[in-house]
């Protein structure tokens, strides 16, 4: 379960946006980083944005089937023209997937300065 549910995303934009530190990111919305049962990070601020040549079914696809909840097509530029968004270490798995089913595929990677624009990360 998504723990941000609860939260106006506009919120959360202004949040990220406003707070690049971790610890401030907590102090701003209130929420924990980190599961303290498990140790494992909940949110990853590291975002990463990038253009795929590929449809978005075939993308949305993937994201479902490497469970990478955290990266979202963040704009539908043309019907083989996508842009993906998320946390960076999310981007870099659909990249390799993506690259290992699709030989020839474009795929640029965006300057962001690790930000993960339009995302629900």
């Amino acid at each position: 379960a998504c723990p941000l549910k609860e939260h106006n995303p506009g919120d959360l934009c202004s949040t990220f946006h406003f707070y690049f530190l971790q610890e401030d990111y907590e102090k701003a919305t209130g929420l924990e980083s980190v599961d303290e049962g498990k140790g494992e990070r909940i949110f990853d601020l590291n975002g990463m944005m990038a253009v795929v040549g590929l449809d978005r079914k075939r993308i949305q696809d993937s994201l479902t089937e490497l469970n990478l909840y955290q990266t979202c097509i963040a704009c539908f530029n043309s019907p083989k023209g996508q842009t993906v968004s998320g946390p960076a270490i999310e981007i870099l798995k659909l990249k390799e997937a993506l690259i290992a089913n699709n030989p020839g595929l474009f795929w640029r990677d965006l300057s962001t300065n690790g930000i993960a624009y339009h995302s629900p990360a």
